[in-house]
């Protein structure tokens, strides 16, 4: 700082990098996290609520049928003293369950085509992406005021600076 001149570079804690740059990726990053959290959230909602006074039984896991395409796993499961075999939500988890494994589930009496992982209803998924989602609030809330500020400092930048 000579002659009453300040320098902007990567220590000064100035310039475009530091003073818009990490509140700009996390904003992105709370953003992807709000999205993808309600968008899980609303599906784990969706899921308790459509089993939510289903019959509970262990179900066989099988392979999606070559022909779908959707990736999906399926579930084998007895229905009234018949073998039925249904489609798991797109949300499921292939990688806890492979083909032949035997998988707790919760289906619909009168409607047996609505069938879910036990693991993935109730209060426990709800709450872990009511936090994700809340993670992604607070990402994007602390960053847009942090960008805010950084966008009310370049335009009134003070005495003796010049704006820019």
């Amino acid at each position: 700082m000579r002659g009453g001149r300040r320098t902007q570079g990567h220590g000064s804690g100035e310039g475009p990098v530091a003073g818009s740059a990490h509140p700009l990726v996390l904003f992105l990053a709370g953003a992807v996290f709000l999205v993808a959290g309600v968008w899980l959230l609303t599906a784990a909602a969706r899921d308790t609520l459509a089993v939510r006074y289903g019959v509970h039984t262990v179900g066989t896991v099988r392979e999606a049928d070559d022909d779908s395409g959707d990736g999906r796993l399926w579930v084998t499961f007895t229905v009234a003293g018949a073998e039925v075999t249904h489609p798991l939500p797109p949300g499921t988890n292939r990688r806890q369950a492979s083909h032949g494994d035997r998988l707790p589930i919760v289906y619909r009496a009168d409607r047996p085509e609505r069938v879910v992982a036990r693991r993935d209803v109730g209060h426990g998924p709800l709450l872990f992406w009511s936090g994700f989602t809340a993670v992604g609030i607070v990402l994007v809330g602390w960053s847009g005021l942090a960008l805010h500020r950084s966008g009310r400092r370049r335009a009134h930048p003070g005495p003796g600076r010049a704006a820019g």
